[in-house]
């Protein structure tokens, strides 16, 4: 149960708040090879996480989206050590443990879109407290008005010996 919190937390920072595609406001859960993976995607940001769980389920019903809030509350609310999560008919999704148990309305996972995937793309590794140093030394030049959204980002150079962040808000640059 503790886990499952976690991931949720984790994965609902990219969670949609406010969507015109209902299944972005949910977290998607994915049963397979004894993982539960979940995801969050607001069409920009996507969170993927995976926990390890026993699933019992077959390719086509191990897929379920669950509305990012409530699956959230009722994770972290839950008394016993582990949780069960059920899939039925018309996606009514049980959620139990200890002696707690919540049905959820869940929505197909086909409605979800894909994440896209990366292709050819080289990798690299820093500490994360350089990375954190950089971004908050190049973050006070992001701008915070929309009018030129290319302003709004910082802009990664990634070559083979050197990582560099570039921010400009029309006034100042780092």
């Amino acid at each position: 149960t503790k886990d499952l919190a976690v991931a949720c937390k984790t994965v609902s920072g990219a969670v949609s708040t406010r969507s015109e595609i209902p299944a972005l406001e949910g977290i998607k859960l994915t049963a397979k090879d004894g993982k539960l993976e979940l995801c969050g995607y607001d069409l920009e940001i996507g969170i993927i996480t995976e926990i390890d769980a026993k699933a019992d389920s077959t390719p086509d019903d191990n897929k379920i989206v669950l509305d990012a809030k409530m699956l959230s509350s009722i994770v972290n609310k839950m008394p016993g050590s582990e949780t069960e999560i059920e899939t039925g008919a018309k996606n009514v999704t049980e959620i139990r443990s200890g002696d707690a148990k919540f049905s959820l309305a869940g929505m197909s996972a086909t409605e979800y879109p894909e994440l896209p995937k990366i292709k050819d793309c080289k990798h690299v590794s820093i500490p994360q407290s350089t990375l954190k140093d950089m971004i908050y030394q190049t973050l006070f030049c992001v701008s915070q008005n929309d009018a030129k959204p290319i302003f709004t980002g910082i802009l990664f150079e990634v070559n083979e010996s050197r990582i560099r962040l570039v921010s400009v808000d029309g006034y100042r640059l780092a």
